[in-house]
C-alpha cells in the first residue's frame, strides 16, 4: 500500500467527488498504475459503502501541441453522459478524474479470440454512433495530409540537430512520406462516403481497451487523440496494433510479430459485426448470441434485412480498411517523429518510426497489388 505521503493530490480528487469531501488521507488508499507519457492512479475510499468506490487520477506529461485537453475533457464527458465510456466526474489540462472499473487488461494475444474481436467491433460501432456537436467534422487524416495537424511539426522535428547519425539516416528515408506526391496519392485515396466520417477513437489497440469483470463487455479508454475520422480508421488502427507489443524492457522497448496481423476474411468477419451493431441497436442476451454464434447474426440480417446490401456495405467498408491501413501506420510515424528526442520515456521513437514505415511501404505495394487484380482483364479462351 502506498501512503497519502506519496500522492500529492488529495484535495483535488475529493474536491470533485462528492461523497469523498468528508474522507481523511488515513481513510484512502493509493495505488500507482501503469503509464507511458501520464502519471496514473487508482485512488479508493477505506469508508464502506461509499460511492464510487475507486476513481483514476491521471496527472498529464507533458505531449507539446498533440493533446487539446479542454476538446479531451468535453469527448469524456459526452461520452460518459451517453453511456460509452467511463463516468467523467472532473478534468483540467492538468489533471482528470473519472471512475475506476473493476477489469483485466486485453493483451494483444487475448484479441486474437473471435468473440474478443466481435466484442471490440461492438464496441468501436457504438463509439462511432455518437455525436458531438462542438468537435469540428473535418477527418484527422484530412487535416494531416493539408497540414494542419501534425505534419509540419514532424518536418520541422526533423530538421533539429539532435539525431545520431544512423538515425539521421532513418529519418531522410521516412520523410520522403511526406513528398506531395506522396501524400497526393493518400488525399486520392481518401473515403468519400458522407457515412464514413464518424466519431473515432483514433488510437483504438489493446491497452485502451478494459474487459469489464462485471459483465465482460469491452470499455475504450484514453480518449487523448479523438475526434472526427474515417470510419476504416478506427478499424484499421485495431487491426494494425496487434503486431505489437510495448511490455518488453529492452531496446528498442517494443516487438513486432507480423504473422499476427489478420486475414482478409478475418477483417470482413470483424466489419460484418461492426456493421451489425452500427445498423442494430441489439443488446443484453441477444447480442450475446449474436456475437457467440455468427449464424445468429445472418439470421437476424435475412430477417431484418436485405443480405445482398449489407455484404455490398461490407465490402465498402473493407475497401476504406485497406486505405486506412496506410493512414494509421503514416499517422504513428509523424507522431514517433514528433514524440522523439523531446522527453525521458524509454522508448525508441525513431527506430519505431522506421518501423511504421517499413510496414507502410509494404501495405501500399498489397494496396497497389489488390487495384491490379481488380482491374486485370482475363483471358479470353
Amino acid at each position: 500500500m502506498q501512503t497519502h505521503s506519496n500522492f500529492q493530490d488529495i484535495d483535488t480528487v475529493k474536491s470533485h467527488i462528492d461523497t469523498w469531501k468528508t474522507l481523511s488521507p488515513e481513510e484512502m488508499h493509493f495505488e500507482r498504475l501503469g503509464g507511458l507519457t501520464n502519471e496514473m492512479w487508482k485512488v479508493t475510499s477505506l469508508r464502506p459503502f461509499t460511492t464510487p468506490e475507486s476513481v483514476i487520477y491521471r496527472k498529464f506529461g507533458d505531449v507539446g501541441e498533440l493533446v487539446d485537453r479542454k476538446t479531451e475533457n468535453y469527448i469524456l464527458k459526452g461520452l460518459g453522459d451517453q453511456h460509452v465510456g467511463p463516468k467523467f466526474y472532473a478534468g483540467t489540462e492538468k489533471y482528470r478524474v473519472e471512475k475506476f472499473y473493476d477489469s483485466t487488461d486485453l493483451n494483444p494475444e487475448k484479441f486474437q479470440e473471435p468473440l474478443i474481436r466481435r466484442q471490440m467491433a461492438k464496441a468501436i460501432a457504438e463509439l462511432h454512433s455518437v455525436n458531438l456537436d462542438e468537435l469540428d467534422k473535418t477527418p484527422v487524416m484530412m487535416k494531416v495530409l493539408e497540414g494542419k495537424v501534425l505534419l509540419k511539426d514532424a518536418q520541422e522535428k526533423a530538421r533539429r540537430d539532435v539525431y545520431t547519425p544512423m538515425e539521421r539516416k532513418l529519418l531522410d528515408e521516412i520523410l520522403s512520406l511526406t513528398s506531395e506526391q506522396e501524400i497526393s496519392f493518400l488525399k486520392k485515396s481518401l473515403p468519400t462516403n458522407t457515412e464514413s466520417v464518424v466519431f473515432s477513437h483514433n488510437d483504438a489497440h489493446s491497452q485502451n481497451v478494459l474487459l469489464l469483470k462485471k459483465n465482460q463487455e469491452l470499455m475504450l479508454i484514453d480518449y487523448e487523440y479523438s475526434a472526427y475520422n474515417y470510419r476504416g480508421y478506427d478499424i484499421a488502427n485495431i487491426f494494425n496494433e496487434t503486431i505489437f507489443e510495448y511490455h518488453t524492457h529492452e531496446r528498442p522497448y517494443y516487438n513486432c510479430d507480423e504473422t499476427r496481423f489478420p486475414s482478409d476474411d478475418e477483417i470482413r468477419e470483424f466489419i460484418q459485426y461492426y456493421l451489425f451493431f452500427s445498423k442494430f441497436k441489439v443488446q443484453g442476451s441477444q447480442a450475446n448470441a449474436v456475437l457467440k454464434d455468427k449464424n445468429r447474426l445472418h439470421a437476424y440480417i435475412q430477417k431484418n434485412y436485405n443480405p445482398e446490401d449489407f455484404n455490398k456495405e461490407v465490402e465498402e467498408i473493407f475497401k476504406e480498411v485497406r486505405v486506412c491501413i496506410l493512414l494509421s501506420h503514416y499517422y504513428w510515424i509523424l507522431w514517433s517523429i514528433v514524440m522523439s528526442k523531446g522527453n525521458d520515456f524509454k522508448f525508441d521513437y525513431i527506430h519505431f518510426a522506421y518501423k511504421r514505415y517499413e510496414l507502410y511501404q509494404s501495405a501500399k505495394r498489397k494496396f497497389f497489388q489488390r487495384k491490379a487484380s481488380k482491374t486485370s482483364v482475363q483471358p479470353t479462351h
